[in-house]
């Protein structure tokens, strides 16, 4: 069964990409509605899930929305092993997310 937790402001996002084998990091807002939207994709498939969801709030971690080349909300980036590995940018449909997330499940 997967987790989903938001970075703390003090919390570094290298430890804990390479502290599972699994992470996918969404890179949100609070006020972006389609980020909202693609959190309830996330709560579908969560239960069946082998990986932590990591939110990382665009605002709070500037740094890091830059340092991942985050130009849309919402970004998903999923690391294996610390490595990025796949990038889901913007909001695909309900199908096309179940299918991206598939190989995790």
């Amino acid at each position: 069964m997967g987790e989903r937790r938001e970075l703390r402001p003090d919390e570094d996002l290298a430890p804990v990409v390479e502290s599972r084998e699994t992470v996918f990091v969404e890179f949100h807002a609070d006020w972006c509605a389609p980020c909202a939207v693609l959190d309830e994709f996330v709560d579908e498939v969560l239960e069946d899930l082998d990986a932590l969801v990591l939110k990382v709030d665009i605002e709070a971690h500037a740094d890091l929305a830059d340092a991942h080349n985050v130009t849309t909300d919402p970004t998903m980036i999923v690391f294996e092993d610390g490595e990025a590995v796949e990038r889901i940018t913007g909001l695909p449909d309900r199908e096309t997310f179940r299918d991206l997330v598939a190989p995790w499940r």
